[in-house]
């Protein structure tokens, strides 16, 4: 195995490079929800940073309810600040229009983040649908 693949814990694409973009079609919160979950559980057990963005369907107080309840021990994640949960205004800061240079600033600010804790990357998790 190639050392720089990293597991995703996606059915439909095993493993992939750190930097790699995946699109998924959902219907339903729990159709986010099952692409979510497994998503950001491999990150965490893979020691990377994860940063869950939320917006409509999936809202922080939910995302945060459905991860608690499918990852064991998840609560020890979060005290140890390896997971975040954000509005995607975050990602605007502010702005009406939107600004490609603020979700930029943002996911650099998290590479910087990931680096300064010794995590091994960054992993998102972000529904566009507020785009």
């Amino acid at each position: 195995m190639n050392s720089k693949l990293r597991k995703t814990g996606l059915s439909q694409v095993v493993e992939a490079p750190l930097g790699t973009h995946f699109c998924n079609f959902y219907q339903t919160k729990e159709d986010l929800l099952e692409i979510f979950i497994p998503f950001i559980k491999t990150g965490l057990e893979n020691n990377e940073l994860c940063v869950v963005v939320g917006s409509e369907p999936l809202d922080e107080a939910a995302a945060l309810k459905a991860f608690q309840q499918a990852i064991p021990d998840f609560d020890r994640y979060l005290n140890r600040r390896q997971v975040e949960f954000v509005p995607f205004t975050e990602l605007q800061q502010g702005s009406v229009e939107f600004d490609p240079q603020k979700p930029a600033d943002f996911i650099n600010s998290r590479l910087n983040l990931a680096r300064e804790k010794s995590f091994d990357g960054v992993r998102m998790a972000n529904n566009v649908s507020w785009f």
